[in-house]
């Protein structure tokens, strides 16, 4: 039997079809660049990345004399100039295990988190290297790496806020005592991030949890302390986590 079908009206065009030139809309919106004096800003960089790494070196030595023995690299902070951005993506480097932990947006400046393995500060100090004495090719030479260099107005070595990624009013603050989520990346390392936690709990004498969470990619402690006591310790070891305000635990 055949199938009844629904009457339904045609579509009728009310007038001709027109052609319009197609416009592709640009994939990204353009960074914006501040102009900067070269030599000087590329010097104020490199000293700030000598500061980085002496404390990247000062860290391994407390790490050494308290017994803790793990090598994943350390935790770095790139601040924009007002109203400029971040070469984000110029931020990150699988090649050389640099990682985006996060960024954020404060006021008219961009905060970016990055996780950088031993011996790869020499990426970005490289980069500013070239910045300082190379220059494109082409009719308008500029600075080679301008677009990420020139955007970059301070590095410094990442305080618990900037690992934090949770509303910032909820950063615990002062001396207050809570439980704490610390999210360690599970993949390969020097060491075992765990078992470095826990060492690290009774040398800081901080209560830990018995329990963790575990995940494909992560594997989640809970330690009870104030943000003062977490940033010390946890700059001392120095894994690689992000901390959160625990719901699961205390």
């Amino acid at each position: 039997m055949a199938e009844k079908r629904q009457q339904l009206p045609h579509l009728v065009l009310p007038s001709p079809a027109t052609t319009e030139e197609y416009k592709p809309r640009a994939a990204f919106p353009k960074l914006r660049i501040p102009d900067r004096n070269v030599g000087r800003h590329g010097k104020h960089l490199l000293q700030q990345f000598e500061e980085v790494t002496k404390t990247s070196t000062e860290l391994e030595a407390a790490r050494q004399k308290l017994g803790i023995g793990i090598k994943s690299g350390i935790q770095i902070e790139f601040e924009s100039q007002e109203d400029s951005d971040l070469k984000i993506e110029s931020l990150e480097s699988r090649d050389a295990g640099i990682e985006l932990r996060n960024v954020r947006r404060i006021g008219n400046r961009t905060f970016a988190t990055v996780h950088v393995p031993d011996g790869q500060l020499a990426y970005f100090i490289k980069r500013v290297e070239e910045y300082l004495t190379k220059k494109t090719s082409g009719e308008k030479p500029q600075p080679k790496n301008r677009a990420l260099i020139a955007g970059i107005e301070n590095v410094r070595v990442a305080a618990l806020d900037a690992l934090w990624t949770d509303d910032l009013a909820l950063l615990p603050k002062g001396d207050e005592v809570v439980w704490w989520e610390v999210w360690l990346s599970n993949g390969p390392t020097a060491g075992d991030p765990e078992e470095v936690i826990r060492q690290a709990a009774q040398v800081f004498n901080l209560e830990i949890s018995a329990e963790k969470l575990e995940f494909p990619e992560h594997i989640v402690l809970a330690l009870r302390a104030t943000k003062k006591q977490l940033s010390q310790s946890l700059a001392v070891v120095n894994v690689d986590f992000h901390p959160k305000l625990s719901h699961f635990w205390g």
